[in-house]
């Protein structure tokens, strides 16, 4: 089992939160469990495809907007890395370090 921990936060501070989760190998792919919370506006827990050290697509695991809320994650994906987002209304949104999944 693999626990990972990523925080986000906006460069003008207007959203923030943190993910945990366990991660464990399922079909061919992984299995995340957890939460994420949001302390300030809105934050999107992300599935990526890395290419050349950056990311172009994704999967919305969970997403949550309401300031102390925490909502339960249990996904299953096939992408190999993950990252929290942290939302910015009008302008570029920050991303936490991009964790690679092992599930070990």
């Amino acid at each position: 089992m693999q626990w990972v921990s990523v925080q986000a936060v906006a460069g003008d501070s207007t959203s923030s939160g943190v993910a945990d989760f366990a991660v464990t190998r399922e079909r061919g792919g992984f299995r995340l469990i957890g939460y994420v919370r949001a302390d300030r506006g809105c934050v999107d827990l992300r599935a990526v495809n890395m290419h050349l050290g950056t990311y172009f697509s994704h999967d919305s695991i969970r997403r949550t907007c309401r300031a102390g809320q925490q909502v339960q994650v249990n996904a299953w994906t096939h992408h190999t890395d993950v990252v929290l987002t942290a939302i910015v209304d009008g302008g570029p949104d920050w991303d936490s370090k991009i964790v690679t999944l092992t599930g070990g």
